[in-house]
């Protein structure tokens, strides 16, 4: 059993909220660290469905930890050129969170046997 969480934040929709000083590191995976343990931090912080007392219905559950780097909400499939449609091209951004969530999901299946697993899929 898998509960798959999709960090939160940084989204943007407009040029100002876009912009580099407002999304500071946003936007980008290259200073993410490959893996990272961060249940260990959750399980003492977080209260609820993911605390892990014997109160939680998924105290026993694996956790994979999406880290946000798409500005979409895990929604977007569009390159600047496919949102030109026509126009001058925007100023280079790229929304593939809907991309990133496929791919981490298939990363799961074939490492860790989520194919068959049921799962959550939460953020």
């Amino acid at each position: 059993q898998w509960l798959v969480f999709l960090e939160g934040g940084g989204w943007c929709w407009d040029a100002a909220s876009c912009s580099p000083p407002a999304q500071r590191r946003r936007g980008t995976s290259s200073e993410f660290p490959r893996t990272r343990a961060a249940v260990a931090v959750w399980s003492r912080r977080l209260k609820g469905v993911l605390e892990s007392s014997h109160r939680s219905p998924l105290r026993d559950w694996h956790v994979a930890y999406v880290r946000s780097c798409s500005n979409d909400a895990f929604l977007g499939d569009s390159s600047p050129l496919e949102a030109a449609a026509g126009r001058e091209p925007g100023p280079g951004w790229h929304f593939r969170g809907r991309r990133i969530v496929e791919a981490a999901l298939e990363d799961l299946r074939r490492r860790s046997g989520l194919g068959g697993a049921d799962f959550v899929l939460y953020g």
